[in-house]
């Protein structure tokens, strides 16, 4: 099992995640709205989008679960 880890790509740096980022996103103004399942992954993609000088990011708190929990529809 630990050789398997040793063959996947790591992204140790912020440069690392700049190349994956989307060519619409390069208004670092836009506001950015961050969800996962249970809030857990969002909170440090916004974290990771803060780091590389977006503004207005949110993540919603508890992810998808708490979201559809409170009666908001989900597609």
């Amino acid at each position: 099992m630990a050789a398997a880890w040793r063959r996947l790509p790591r992204l140790t740096c912020r440069s690392g995640f700049e190349r994956l980022r989307d060519e619409r996103l390069s208004d670092r103004n836009r506001p950015i709205l961050v969800t996962c399942g249970a809030g857990g992954q969002a909170s440090l993609g916004t974290y990771l989008l803060k780091q590389m000088g977006f503004q207005d990011v949110a993540y919603i708190d508890g992810g998808t679960a708490a979201w559809k929990d409170a009666g908001f529809d989900v597609e």
